[in-house]
């Protein structure tokens, strides 16, 4: 179950570091 929110959260975290992406 812990896969489960590391998945979006890496996904939100790598997003407010890298920059906008045109997904």
């Amino acid at each position: 179950m812990r896969e489960r929110y590391a998945a979006p959260r890496a996904s939100l975290e790598r997003r407010q570091r890298s920059p906008p992406s045109p997904e």
